[in-house]
C-alpha cells in the first residue's frame, strides 16, 4: 500500500513503473501498436499544423503583397484544426495507456 501512495504522489515514478510494468511486456501486441501509431500520428498532424500556421502567419506578414487571396481569418482554420488533433492525441494516448494494461494484464 506504501508503494502505491508514493506512485500517486510522484509522476515520474508513476510514469516508470507504467513504462516497465505494462508497457513494455506489450508493445509488441498488435492492439498496443494500433494505438501508438495512432497516437503519434495525430501528435504530428497537431504540430505540423502548428508549424504551418505559424509559416503562413510569417509568410503574410512579409509577402502580403504576394498573397493577398490568403486572409488572416484562414488561421482560425489552422486553430481549429490544431484543437482537434489536440484532443484525438491526448485521447489516443489515453487509449495507448489503458490498451498496454488492458494487454498485460489478460497475458
Amino acid at each position: 500500500m506504501a508503494e502505491f501512495d508514493y506512485l500517486k504522489q510522484n509522476s515520474s515514478e508513476q510514469n516508470s513503473y507504467w513504462y516497465k510494468a505494462f508497457y513494455r511486456p506489450s508493445n509488441k501486441q498488435d492492439e498496443v501498436i494500433s494505438t501508438h501509431r495512432a497516437y503519434l500520428l495525430y501528435r504530428d498532424a497537431a504540430a505540423v499544423s502548428f508549424v504551418t500556421a505559424f509559416a503562413l502567419l510569417v509568410a503574410k506578414q512579409y509577402f502580403g503583397e504576394f498573397l493577398t487571396e490568403v486572409s488572416y481569418q484562414s488561421l482560425w482554420v489552422f486553430a481549429l484544426t490544431i484543437t482537434g488533433f489536440s484532443i484525438a492525441a491526448r485521447n489516443a494516448g489515453n487509449r495507448l495507456v489503458t490498451t498496454a494494461i488492458a494487454v498485460t494484464l489478460t497475458s
